[in-house]
């Protein structure tokens, strides 16, 4: 049998100065969801896939939300 996998990811995030997504929304609050899709679209630097999981550097900054554009009045 295979052993748990976070016996196999601890070590990495040690290693590598990761969060987890989940734990970068509590930071930011912002959803986990949002978190994804700044992964995915590739707006936060190093940020990698393990499996299903985001794994972002711990001092990752919060990309701009493009949802709250800024408006020149």
């Amino acid at each position: 049998s295979f052993p748990p996998i976070w016996f196999i990811i601890f070590p990495l995030l040690e290693e590598y100065k990761r969060v987890t997504s989940a734990d970068c929304a509590k930071k930011w609050n912002v959803s986990q969801r949002r978190v994804a899709i700044y992964c995915k679209e590739r707006r936060i630097e190093g940020a990698i896939m393990m499996g299903r999981m985001w794994m972002i550097p711990k001092e990752a900054k919060k990309p701009e939300d493009p949802r709250k554009a800024k408006k020149n009045i």
